[in-house]
């Protein structure tokens, strides 16, 4: 692995780690300008997705009103094949 400069981001560190990667999962990068994949649980929380429009899909299993492509957090053979066809 590549030293982690205290400026790197976490992007970043991906791409250098694993340049040869096709999907890289980055948990938590809230403020990267790349496309995302939101995860909202049962707690109350302010949603990121209105706002952000890089965000691409949900992943949720409460209902959610929105136009975005919403999957169930157990329907892994769907959230893989969105990720395979929009990623």
């Amino acid at each position: 692995f590549t030293k982690i400069d205290a400026i790197m981001s976490p992007l970043d560190i991906a791409k250098k780690n694993f340049p040869d990667s096709d999907i890289v999962f980055i948990e938590g990068y809230k403020e990267g300008k790349i496309s995302k994949i939101e995860v909202i649980g049962s707690k109350p929380e302010e949603a990121l997705f209105r706002n952000d429009k890089l965000i691409k899909a949900i992943l949720t299993d409460i209902s959610i009103d929105t136009e975005l492509p919403v999957f169930s957090r157990n329907n892994i053979e769907a959230i893989a094949d969105f990720i395979d066809k929009n990623f």
